[in-house]
């Protein structure tokens, strides 16, 4: 009887301060299809992606990928450089990283770059890195030996933000950037190391357009590629601006001179007969898209290797043609339709998403595509996912909402308010909301009504059902209105201290959690209380919000993570701790307690464990039926030291705090011998039936190892935690 007091009391301090003794596993889910930019170097192929940095072996096809967790500054890579010495440079949004195949080197704004966000990189021939980079006025640096050092127009660069950078066999500088007025940014410039030269290009490309991509032919040429109609050369000081003749509004995405004086250049058009690789010559133009072996016809990035075979990075892999008729596609196996989540839904043990080419499935064990499948509805831009009450799920598109049961496809958008759909929820009756521009609409099953009064030129951004009913809708400029069924409210600025409401969550105290673009707010029915980056929160730009079953708060916020509130301080995480991406906009918590982050840069997962010390280790796994759920445990022991007379006492705490023994109180599972062993060995498997009548909340099983007979506790107790959400599911 002692041993079973003294183990209910540590269970439950155990219970109550969890939340003080966890440890975070960060999973992610991403697609390395979507390749950015292509450049050799050590002999092998980099490719940079939206979700981290891969090395090809062009050869043999091995590859190796490279994220935050190996060191990488952020997983959104814009731009890479081949160093002479070999070190790869790295531009992303959040700084620039290089890496010489063991150590990372970071640069940001904190060591003299004048902005994070890197356009473009390129290394000269004495090893001096140029950088171009986001910000007006201040848009090129250079790294060399005595350190950095920033040019803006007091230094004669009249392009206030550069975009693209090539050095020349002479060892120019080209520049790309803005096309506006010729007196304020004219596009394009070289730097002979003295004096810049600009070039007003509005007369070649659309005035507010920009140069992307810059290209130095080995035979004298420079090639550039403005975001408007056709490409331009300048060659002898004389500028001329080339295009397809069958059509002269192409546009173009990236450009390689070739050895044989041709020009590669790209095309991400999803227009039949437009996407694509296109080669000139100089006089006939040349395309081949997917029918000649190309693996994407939207293609992001060109590229002309050492010996010469030409290389596509694409939205959906790369591909490698030699130029004649053998094609070669690189990629890695996909698990996410695309990386950029617009929107996460949890239900039982699913995990619905939406992206904005398309949406997934994740079943517990496999990834699958639901929209944007060779056979299923075109891939369109996701911005809300719900799954209804009889499983049939739901899909709000910038072209209406759609519905899949699983076998068919229904699409609505004549009875919408607006055919773009930014949100939907379920309410407790099974009827479905949906808020976009100017209103929102509701759907019963069989009729729609519309309420537009008071939303003129407002977007309706979120939507949420409290516990006793009433709609709570986040807008754009008004802050968040309700309804009750049958009168309106809203609240505004003056409020809540914000006009935009992103996110809108509820406790299980019926508390509202409102994440604004000035912080994260709480209503408890009579006070409204904000919370800033003042009170520990990582950033006032709240995205995205959820409550976790054990009453956290999760806040994603647009550029700076995800912070947790636990009813009294923050507790931060960005890419540093193991998110993909600081971007974060959306979170669903899971089944188990999990929390996932639909982030820029793919799916991250964060599963907090109990971490109570050695001596036993508990694994769970659960099979679901249709009127019961079985939920498995497996215990082990490490024991790496002689043989232990030990019992092994176990027990499960239900949501309430009651804690029940088994096989019963006082009783020890397992009583005898465990030989020394240096690994992990099994006791026992528990089988335990939870019917539809058991508590939906957290569940935890402890076990404990005690001295044979008596109440001397060995090591510490463990425990493994997951969460019931709906009987059988």
């Amino acid at each position: 009887m002692k041993r079973t007091i003294a183990l209910l009391l540590l269970l439950c301090v155990a219970w109550c301060s969890a939340s003080a003794a966890r440890s975070g596993a960060w999973t992610n889910y991403v697609n390395y299809s979507y390749v950015t930019c292509l450049v050799f170097s050590g002999g092998s192929l980099w490719a940079g992606t939206d979700a981290g940095l891969v090395r090809w072996d062009p050869e043999t096809g091995l590859r190796a990928t490279f994220t935050s967790a190996q060191g990488l500054l952020d997983n959104d890579i814009s731009c890479l450089a081949a160093a002479p010495d070999g070190v790869l440079w790295i531009g992303t949004p959040s700084g620039a990283c290089s890496f010489d195949g063991q150590n990372w080197r970071v640069l940001t704004k904190d060591d003299g770059l004048p902005s994070n966000n890197i356009n473009a990189i390129t290394v000269a021939g004495d090893g001096t890195v140029w950088f171009g980079v986001q910000r007006f006025g201040c848009p090129l640096c250079r790294l060399d030996e005595s350190g950095i050092r920033t040019y803006s127009q007091e230094d004669g660069l009249l392009t206030k933000t550069v975009f693209a950078l090539a050095i020349a066999p002479d060892g120019k500088l080209w520049i790309g950037g803005y096309i506006s007025a010729p007196e304020s940014s004219q596009g394009a410039a070289s730097f002979d190391g003295t004096t810049f030269t600009n070039y007003d290009l509005s007369q070649y490309a659309a005035v507010g357009t920009a140069v992307r991509a810059i290209s130095v032919d080995p035979n004298g040429p420079v090639w550039f590629v403005p975001d408007s109609a056709g490409v331009l050369k300048f060659q002898n000081g004389e500028w001329s601006k080339h295009y397809p003749a069958s059509n002269p509004n192409i546009w173009f995405y990236g450009v390689s001179a070739d050895l044989d004086e041709a020009v590669w250049f790209g095309n991400r058009s999803s227009i039949s007969d437009l996407g694509g690789v296109y080669r000139f010559d100089g006089t006939d133009w040349t395309r081949y898209s997917t029918d000649d072996g190309l693996c994407s016809d939207e293609v992001n990035c060109t590229l002309v290797g050492p010996d010469g075979n030409k290389w596509f990075g694409t939205s959906d892999g790369i591909s490698r043609f030699d130029g004649i008729t053998y094609w070669k596609t690189f990629s890695v196996p996909k698990t996410l339709v695309s990386n950029g989540i617009f929107c996460l839904c949890v239900s039982g043990t699913r995990l619905l998403y939406g992206t904005g080419q398309g949406a997934g499935l994740f079943d517990g064990q496999f990834w699958s595509t639901i929209m944007g499948g060779v056979s299923t509805p075109q891939g369109l831009k996701v911005n809300d996912v719900v799954i209804a009450p009889n499983g049939d799920m739901w899909f709000g598109t910038d072209q209406g909402a759609r519905r899949f049961n699983g076998v068919s496809w229904e699409t609505f958008y004549q009875d919408l308010v607006a055919m773009s759909v930014k949100c939907m929820a379920v309410d407790v009756d099974g009827s479905l909301w949906f808020g976009g521009a100017g209103g929102v609409s509701h759907f019963d099953g069989t009729a729609w009504t519309q309420y537009t009064e008071g939303f003129a030129n407002e977007w309706i951004n979120c939507i949420t059902i409290d516990h006793d009913g009433v709609k709570w809708f986040g807008t754009s400029y008004g802050g968040v209105v309700t309804f009750d069924g049958n009168d309106w409210q809203r609240f505004g600025e003056d409020i809540i201290g914000s006009r935009l409401v992103m996110s809108i969550a509820v406790d299980s105290q019926n508390v509202k959690w409102l994440g604004t673009s000035d912080g994260l707010v709480r209503f408890d029915g009579s006070d409204w209380t904000r919370f800033t980056e003042d009170d520990g929160l990582v950033s006032n730009s709240c995205r995205a919000v959820a409550v976790a079953d054990d009453g956290d708060i999760w806040v994603g916020t647009t550029t700076k993570g995800v912070s947790k509130f636990d009813g009294e301080k923050f507790t931060n995480y960005t890419v540093s701790d193991g998110l993909m991406s600081n971007k974060i906009i959306d979170i669903a918590v899971g089944w188990d307690g999990s929390v996932w982050f639909g982030t820029f840069c793919g799916i991250s997962r964060l599963k907090e464990e109990l971490v109570m010390g050695p001596g036993v280790t508990i694994l769970t796994d659960r099979q679901a039926y249709s009127t019961w759920l079985r939920q498995s445990v497996l215990i082990g022991y490490n024991n790496p030291l002689a043989d232990a007379h030990v019992d092994l006492v176990t027990a499960l705490q239900f949501p309430d705090g009651t804690l029940v023994f088994y096989p019963a109180e006082g009783v020890p599972l397992y009583s005898g011998v465990l030989p020394g062993q240096s690994q992990m060995q099994p006791i026992e498997f528990l089988n335990f039936l939870l019917f539809p009548g058991f508590p939906t909340g957290r569940y935890c099983w402890y076990a404990a190892l005690f001295g044979q007979g008596t109440s001397n506790l060995l090591g510490e107790i463990s425990a493994a935690e997951w969460r019931l959400t709906e009987a059988g599911r």
